[in-house]
């Protein structure tokens, strides 16, 4: 995880920002696929596949298939796609990102 090495963290930000641009890459739980800005959102870069972990370990237990889930803050859509999968095609989820 980037947020545990400095050095690395001093040479990657720099190279993020100059790159600076909307990329594709794959959900590391659901294996879908979105969009992200290499340097805007670089939380994920800092916690990678353990950014949510805690918080996708609880819903899990709670959402079931055919549920419906309101999520505030959408932000890049990580949480969405997990809430996706776990209501399945019978379920919905509704997704509000103010601003």
């Amino acid at each position: 995880m980037l947020y545990q090495q400095n050095s690395l963290r001093r040479i990657v930000l720099p190279v993020l920002k100059w790159l600076s641009r909307d990329i594709q890459i794959r959900h590391h739980f659901t294996g879908d696929r979105f969009r992200l800005h290499s340097y805007l959102h670089k939380g994920y870069w800092y916690h990678g596949k353990n950014r949510e972990r805690r918080s996708l370990e609880i819903c899990q237990e709670a959402i079931r298939p055919g549920d419906a889930v309101i999520e505030v803050g959408g932000h890049i859509g990580y949480l969405s796609l997990f809430f996706s999968q776990l209501v399945g095609e019978l379920g919905q989820v509704h997704v509000f990102e103010p601003g």
